[in-house]
Protein backbone atom coordinates (compact mmCIF):
# COMPACT_ATOMS: atom_id res chain seq x y z
CA UNK A 1 0.00 0.00 0.00
CA UNK A 2 1.22 3.81 -0.86
CA UNK A 3 1.61 6.18 1.53
CA UNK A 4 -0.75 8.91 1.50
CA UNK A 5 1.30 11.73 3.04
CA UNK A 6 0.27 13.98 -0.02
CA UNK A 7 -3.51 14.05 0.49
CA UNK A 8 -4.18 17.29 1.99
CA UNK A 9 -8.05 18.49 2.98
CA UNK A 10 -10.73 18.91 -0.12
CA UNK A 11 -9.17 16.21 -2.20
CA UNK A 12 -10.67 13.25 -3.86
CA UNK A 13 -9.71 9.90 -3.01
CA UNK A 14 -11.25 6.41 -3.81
CA UNK A 15 -12.69 4.26 -1.15
CA UNK A 16 -12.14 0.72 -1.27
CA UNK A 17 -15.75 -1.21 -1.55
CA UNK A 18 -16.98 -3.66 1.47
CA UNK A 19 -17.96 -6.51 -0.42
CA UNK A 20 -18.35 -5.84 -3.89
CA UNK A 21 -18.77 -3.13 -6.34
CA UNK A 22 -16.03 -0.95 -7.88
CA UNK A 23 -15.68 1.28 -4.66
CA UNK A 24 -16.67 4.81 -4.78
CA UNK A 25 -14.93 8.48 -4.63
CA UNK A 26 -14.82 10.67 -1.46
CA UNK A 27 -13.92 13.63 -0.88
CA UNK A 28 -11.33 14.40 1.99
CA UNK A 29 -12.88 16.13 4.99
CA UNK A 30 -9.85 16.90 7.45
CA UNK A 31 -6.81 16.15 7.98
CA UNK A 32 -3.74 15.30 11.28
CA UNK A 33 -0.71 14.41 11.58
CA UNK A 34 -1.15 10.80 11.16
CA UNK A 35 -5.11 10.51 9.47
CA UNK A 36 -6.85 11.34 6.77
CA UNK A 37 -10.68 11.85 7.47
CA UNK A 38 -13.67 11.28 5.30
CA UNK A 39 -16.96 12.02 6.58
CA UNK A 40 -17.41 9.96 9.63
CA UNK A 41 -14.41 7.13 8.73
CA UNK A 42 -10.72 8.05 9.75
CA UNK A 43 -7.74 6.31 7.62
CA UNK A 44 -4.30 6.30 8.35
CA UNK A 45 -1.93 8.71 6.35
CA UNK A 46 1.12 6.59 5.95
CA UNK A 47 -1.02 3.55 4.12
CA UNK A 48 -4.36 4.60 3.91
CA UNK A 49 -6.25 1.35 5.46
CA UNK A 50 -9.23 2.33 8.05
CA UNK A 51 -8.26 3.31 11.51
CA UNK A 52 -9.27 0.46 13.83
CA UNK A 53 -10.72 -1.69 11.33
CA UNK A 54 -9.72 -5.45 10.96
CA UNK A 55 -10.83 -8.22 8.51
CA UNK A 56 -10.56 -8.98 4.89
CA UNK A 57 -13.71 -6.22 4.27
CA UNK A 58 -11.16 -3.52 5.86
CA UNK A 59 -12.03 -0.58 3.68
CA UNK A 60 -9.07 1.45 2.98
CA UNK A 61 -7.74 5.02 0.51
CA UNK A 62 -6.30 5.57 -2.36
CA UNK A 63 -5.65 7.73 -5.46
CA UNK A 64 -8.08 8.57 -8.12
CA UNK A 65 -6.92 6.41 -11.11
CA UNK A 66 -8.77 6.64 -14.50
CA UNK A 67 -9.33 3.11 -14.57
CA UNK A 68 -11.00 3.55 -11.45
CA UNK A 69 -12.86 5.99 -12.87
CA UNK A 70 -14.40 4.07 -15.28
CA UNK A 71 -15.45 0.79 -13.38
CA UNK A 72 -17.41 2.91 -11.27
CA UNK A 73 -19.07 4.30 -13.96
CA UNK A 74 -19.54 1.07 -15.85
CA UNK A 75 -21.00 0.01 -12.50
CA UNK A 76 -23.40 2.65 -12.25
CA UNK A 77 -24.76 2.39 -15.87
CA UNK A 78 -25.48 -1.18 -15.48
CA UNK A 79 -26.99 -0.06 -12.02
CA UNK A 80 -28.88 1.49 -14.39
CA UNK A 81 -30.03 -0.17 -16.44
CA UNK A 82 -30.77 -2.98 -14.52
CA UNK A 83 -33.07 -0.67 -12.46
CA UNK A 84 -35.11 0.71 -16.10
CA UNK A 85 -35.63 -2.96 -16.59
CA UNK A 86 -36.81 -3.62 -13.45
CA UNK A 87 -39.31 -0.58 -13.00
CA UNK A 88 -40.82 -1.50 -16.37
CA UNK A 89 -39.76 0.61 -19.97
CA UNK A 90 -43.17 1.54 -20.62
CA UNK A 91 -42.16 5.20 -20.96
CA UNK A 92 -39.27 4.44 -23.27
CA UNK A 93 -39.96 5.46 -26.97
CA UNK A 94 -39.58 2.88 -29.92
CA UNK A 95 -36.98 4.81 -31.38
CA UNK A 96 -34.77 5.00 -28.10
CA UNK A 97 -35.48 0.89 -27.28
CA UNK A 98 -34.20 0.10 -30.80
CA UNK A 99 -31.45 1.88 -30.18
CA UNK A 100 -30.61 -0.21 -27.00
CA UNK A 101 -30.95 -3.12 -28.95
CA UNK A 102 -28.92 -2.47 -31.03
CA UNK A 103 -25.73 -1.41 -28.99
CA UNK A 104 -26.30 -4.62 -27.04
CA UNK A 105 -26.36 -6.95 -30.00
CA UNK A 106 -23.57 -5.27 -31.03
CA UNK A 107 -21.68 -5.28 -27.80
CA UNK A 108 -22.01 -9.43 -27.81
CA UNK A 109 -21.25 -9.61 -30.90
CA UNK A 110 -24.56 -10.22 -32.95
CA UNK A 111 -26.42 -8.25 -35.96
Amino acid sequence: MMSMEHIKAGDEVWLSPTWRGPGSVVSVDRVTKTQIVCGDARFRRRDGWKVGAKGWRTQHIEDITRERLEAIERHQAIEAIRSAVNNGLDGVSLDDLRLVKKTLEAAQGGE
